[in-house]
């Protein structure tokens, strides 16, 4: 299986529809990216493009500091952050 990181490191958080016109049932991972997403930029937009560097893009602390002009303790609080919610919004789901 492919790593995450590298599986997204080419690809954009945009949700544009299929080349043909028709759009397949998001996967559990695109629905989660889609409710983390719309989270992190109503709640702070700076925490959104944390999350969309790290994990979509798969930078590191340091290179998401440097891209961000922001020091690195910032951008691992605003990642702990979104990290917590999302382990909250999977937990208390059921699970199928």
């Amino acid at each position: 299986m492919e790593e995450p990181r590298a599986f997204f490191r080419n690809r954009s958080p945009t949700y544009a529809p299929d080349p043909g016109g028709l759009r397949s049932p998001p996967s559990r991972l695109q629905t989660w990216q889609r409710r983390l997403h719309a989270h992190t930029a109503e709640v702070d937009p700076r925490q959104s493009r944390v999350v969309e560097l790290r994990f979509f893009a798969g930078l590191s602390l340091e290179e998401t500091s440097e891209v961000m002009g922001i020091a690195t303790a910032t951008v691992q609080r605003d990642w702990t952050a979104a990290r917590a919610w999302l382990h909250r919004e999977i937990s208390r789901r059921p699970r199928t």
